[in-house]
């Protein structure tokens, strides 16, 4: 079944993309001169070019367009022709994300992560000092293809109290007419928003930096391994979900329109967009509402949920940055008392917590390398019958990473968490039983212990003597790592430390006499 999204009035179009005049912005924080809401910054070799034509060409590597208007619950629509030199368009909604302070005050912002194959949505509670959570990936039916124009088409609004709803859609290329119907892609939610992130009057009334505006949205061109270059774009629609409907604002209705396909959305949560450092001062008047807009595609609130080797729809994905300088001794100087998102205070039991005991900086290398002491499978199993976990249905795991220069190119592209049943179980493979989700190795750093947090609500396996919960990641190399902590053997646990090197095969292990710093959550019992 489906139900229309609401819709509303547009509040800013890219009409000054299409006056006829040809300029670029490659400044930090530039504005454009014919509307002075369209801003350019943060990011390595950025530019703006605006064509005249409708259309603008966007490089570098987390350049940022940023849109100097205020949206709460709000749409984002563009066209774009997909460019083999980005790695993905990140884009927020309802951000505050330069303003400082508290995460009360800078909420990053609502995404959505556009890659050629996947959509992701996710948050970043503030940009200072905040945490990163993951709502959901959905594989696209058909992957993006070089050259071909594409429109996209995302929401966030709030669909109940503390339930915030983000959903998307393409059309063109293999999706159909550029102008016909759109094929729905997925829709994910936010069950556990701070009262930040819905406090509607903070994203509407009360100013930014930047002027009278008190929210903005943003698109970015991501590549971490090179420049996005002149990635094209234009035709950018953003409106307010609360106003009332009127006609449709696409610049060439086709009175013919090709539906294309309309698959089941396929659930399971990402990686998600990362932060960068860029204060943004300087002016900028309140946006002025343009014509109405035309109503937008139906979302589907029922939908199949699907198994996939990424995660699963009701995964959530966290991670804290404790900010520990290099070099690493001396205990945690702000250790991690449990934020708990997605599940609420005191929604599982707590069964094994090593987290405050890293003492110093003993850490395991996980690359794929051939080298002994790297590893690309590390964990904890049940090796005796003494275990507390044993009997109990794992809901959440948490441990600290942090990073050696830049360790990228993994399977998952970043630090994956499942459980691995029992070596004489069928399920494939090697005895996966429940994925718990990634965390992007782009949010590790060198100078800085990064508190992990994986949940997967709606693991309904019950822990046997032989299972591991299994960290996974076959990025890097020798002199580019991720780092996971460990400490000496705590007694009386009933497991040990289970760790496969990169000439291993695939189902073979090696117990090591140690204990990974970790916290594990587990089911109440009723």
């Amino acid at each position: 079944m489906s139900a229309p999204i609401p819709t509303g009035n547009i509040i800013w179009k890219s009409d000054a993309y299409s006056n006829g005049v040809d300029r670029t912005m490659t400044g930090h924080e530039d504005r454009d001169e014919y509307d002075d809401r369209i801003m350019i910054s943060a990011g390595d070799n950025r530019e703006l070019h605006i064509l005249g034509d409708g259309y603008a060409l966007q490089s570098g590597a987390r350049a940022r367009q940023y849109i100097l208007v205020s949206n709460y619950n709000a749409s984002m629509q563009f066209k774009f022709v997909w460019n083999n030199t980005l790695d993905n368009w990140s884009l927020r909604i309802r951000s505050r994300h330069n303003e400082g302070g508290s995460c009360s005050n800078a909420f990053g912002g609502y995404g959505c992560v556009l890659r050629q194959d996947v959509v992701d949505f996710g948050d970043e509670t503030c940009h200072d000092g905040g945490t990163h959570r993951d709502f959901g990936s959905h594989d696209l039916p058909h992957p993006l293809v070089n050259g071909t124009e594409y429109e996209i088409l995302w929401s966030c609004r709030d669909v109940a109290t503390n339930k915030v709803e983000l959903s998307c859609w393409l059309r063109g290329g293999a999706y159909g007419s550029i102008t016909g119907a759109w094929t729905f892609i997925g829709t994910s939610f936010d069950t556990n928003p701070t009262s930040a992130m819905v406090n509607k009057n903070l994203y509407l009334n009360s100013g930014t930096k930047y002027g009278s505006m008190s929210s903005y949205f943003w698109l970015r061109s991501n590549n971490e391994g090179g420049t996005p270059t002149d990635c094209k774009l234009g035709f950018i629609v953003m409106r307010n979900l609360d106003g009332s409907p009127g006609p449709d604002p696409d610049p060439d209705p086709d009175p013919d329109p090709d539906p294309g396909p309309d698959p089941d959305p396929d659930p399971d949560p990402g990686p998600d967009p990362d932060p960068d450092p860029d204060p943004d001062p300087g002016p900028g008047p309140d946006p002025d509402p343009g014509p109405d807009p035309g109503p937008l595609p139906p979302i589907i609130t029922e939908y199949k949920t699907s198994w996939t080797m990424k995660q699963d729809i009701l995964n959530d994905v966290y991670c804290h940055c404790d900010g520990v300088p290099p070099g690493g001794g001396g205990p945690d100087p702000n250790p991690d008392p449990d934020p708990d998102p997605g599940g609420g205070s005191g929604t599982y039991e707590v069964i094994y917590d090593s987290l405050n005991e890293l003492d110093k900086d003993d850490y395991v290398k996980m690359a794929d390398t051939s080298k002994s002491d790297y590893y690309t499978v590390y964990g904890m199993t049940i090796n005796e019958t003494i275990a507390p976990l044993l009997g109990r249905k794992v809901k959440r795991i948490t441990t600290k990473g942090s990073e050696r220069g830049k360790p990228r190119g993994s399977t998952y592209n970043g630090v994956r968490c499942v459980i691995i049943h029992r070596g004489d179980h069928p399920v494939d493979p090697y005895g996966e039983i429940a994925a718990f989700g990634v965390i992007d190795d782009d949010e590790l750093h060198d100078d800085e212990r990064l508190t992990m947090q994986y949940t997967k609500a709606d693991n309904t396996h019950v822990m046997e003597k032989g299972d591991s919960i299994i960290f996974q990641y076959d990025g890097g190399g020798s002199n580019d790592y991720v780092k996971l902590f460990w400490k000496g053997p705590k007694p009386l646990t009933g497991l040990k430390v289970i760790a496969r090197d990169g000439d291993m095969d695939d189902d073979e292990y090696r117990l090591i006499n140690r204990d990974l710093i970790m916290k594990i959550e587990v089911e109440k019992k009723t």
